[in-house]
């Protein structure tokens, strides 16, 4: 039989010292030490060993799989570059400050130019030649030749021939004479041209009073008067016999050179006595 109080709290009343219902039973004590943690810091010490290896790993494939691409990209741009290892602003014609003056009868002039050119004299005409050296043409390749001035008063056929196929590349340019002779103009009008095609340099032209523009030509007929001169110039070789034969270079090369430059300043130097 319950008793009043049992009733009084709405329940069984728990005795102290006895577990409550529903609570887990109690633990039993134990004497096993706590398992040390050498295992799981082992554990721990391989797997961050392990991402290291992978991330190294990682690194080294990036750093190769790089490395291949430059090489590749390298080997590329190596094919369309030319096979000549030719320093075409520099290993041409040296730099000198040494000069000769050589007049000429016929035709009757005067000028000055390096000392390591050349001078000779064929046919009423004359040539003043730059040392040999390498360059790159348009048409042929690499060739081993010179700069080559032409001079002498009317055109012969074969002059008539190239100049009637000459094209201006671009407007002429004024040119001063540094020491012009009685009588001579002042200035001349300079003029590059091409073959037929204005996308190479063939020699350069002095014209004048005669100023062109882009694509126009002095025409086949031009010189055949016995007082003009005609006097050009160009990138030439040996095997090209002819005085006006020249060969075709690049555009954003032909002026670049000693020989070129050399050669403007011999155009300057002329005396037409």
């Amino acid at each position: 039989m319950k008793s009043n109080d049992e009733y009084l709290y709405g329940g069984p009343l728990e005795v102290p010292g006895e577990p409550l219902k529903g609570d887990p039973p109690a633990q039993r004590p134990t004497n096993k030490r706590p398992r040390a943690p050498y295992k799981k810091i082992f554990l721990s010490l391989v797997f961050i060993l392990t991402l290291a290896l992978v991330a190294y790993g990682g690194w080294e494939f990036y750093n190769q799989n790089k490395a291949t691409t430059i090489k590749q990209g390298s080997a590329v741009q190596d094919q369309s570059t030319p096979a000549s290892t030719i320093d075409q602003t520099t290993n041409d014609t040296p730099t000198t400050t040494e000069t000769k003056t050589f007049k000429a009868s016929h035709p009757r002039i005067s000028l000055t130019y390096p000392s390591h050119w050349v001078v000779t004299e064929n046919d009423n005409g004359l040539r003043v030649e730059s040392p040999s050296f390498k360059y790159v043409t348009t048409d042929t390749g690499e060739v081993t030749g010179n700069f080559r001035i032409y001079i002498r008063q009317q055109a012969r056929a074969p002059d008539s021939q190239y100049i009637g196929d000459a094209v201006a590349i671009k407007p002429s340019e004024k040119l001063a004479y540094n020491d012009p002779a009685v009588g001579q103009l002042p200035e001349t009008n300079l003029i590059h041209f091409g073959i037929t095609r204005t996308d190479h340099f063939a020699y350069f032209f002095i014209a004048g009073n005669y100023s062109l523009q882009q694509n126009d030509t002095l025409g086949p007929n031009y010189g055949k008067e016995p007082q003009t001169y005609i006097i050009a110039g160009g990138y030439s070789s040996p095997e090209l016999t002819d005085d006006m034969a020249t060969h075709k270079v690049s555009l954003d090369y032909y002026a670049k050179t000693n020989a070129y430059k050399q050669a403007v300043e011999i155009i300057k130097s002329l005396q037409l006595l």
